[in-house]
């Protein structure tokens, strides 16, 4: 009948129309499962090499800006790199600083003195401070030192993040990743042969390095305390960290 006729060539031309645009969204869906399949690898790719450079993950930087600034660290473009990151960290100051002393009250006073430290430019002074406050975020979340001794060449982290099983998920394990590696920041005096003007804690607090009261190294030291404190799990209380 013409009602048949009529039908069948109404589905034929919803067909030919939604078949294309069904298409299209599967080919979106399927590439868009391979951006979120890449995404772990390629966080890890960019916080390792801003690690090597004494950098570390902002919740303030998106995964493209930090892929372009690792590409920059990785053709050797340091200066230009460091000069975005450092811009960055100092707009930053004044949220991070509040965001820490929210997290940990009982620190408060001792990143207050840091932080002024630093705005007045005494950063010999504010650097040791800042790993220390690293160094104790760690220990109090992980019950373990940031700069630890190494166990079969990995930072003792590593371990403590694998046993609290912190890493099962692919993108929480490519923020903890920094953690789990060996990085310059925790490097060893034998470790650091052929490392040149590298931020390491063991020749700041043990007076190794004395040249390293520069602008620079106190915003490294900032990103590597705030990062320490935003990707391990936030304290109920405080006030129950041991001493």
């Amino acid at each position: 009948t013409l009602i048949e006729v009529a039908h069948a060539s109404f589905e034929q031309i919803v067909k030919s129309i939604t078949e294309p645009i069904e298409e299209s969204l599967r080919r979106v869906q399927e590439q868009l499962r391979t951006a979120l399949e890449e995404l772990p690898k390629k966080s890890r790719e960019a916080l390792t090499i801003l690690g090597e450079h004494g950098w570390y993950l902002d919740s303030g930087l998106s995964l493209p800006e930090l892929t372009s600034l690792a590409e920059l660290l990785r053709r050797g473009d340091v200066k230009a790199a460091e000069r975005i990151l450092a811009d960055h960290y100092r707009a930053r100051l004044p949220q991070i600083k509040h965001e820490l002393a929210s997290w940990y009250p009982a620190r408060a006073k001792i990143l207050t003195s840091a932080f002024d430290a630093h705005r007045r430019g005494e950063y010999v002074l504010s650097i040791p401070v800042f790993l220390a406050q690293a160094d104790g975020v760690c220990k109090a979340r992980l019950d373990v030192s940031l700069f630890g001794r190494r166990h079969n060449r990995l930072p003792v982290t590593a371990k403590a993040i694998e046993t609290r099983q912190l890493d099962h998920d692919p993108i929480e394990a490519a923020l903890l990743h920094p953690l789990k590696i060996p990085l310059p920041i925790s490097a060893s005096k034998q470790e650091l042969a052929g490392l040149l003007n590298v931020l390491n804690r063991h020749e700041i607090l043990h007076g190794t390095f004395v040249d390293y009261g520069t602008e620079v190294n106190g915003l490294k030291a900032i990103s590597l305390l705030y990062y320490v404190a935003s990707v391990l799990p936030k304290p109920d209380d405080d006030s129950l960290e041991p001493n």
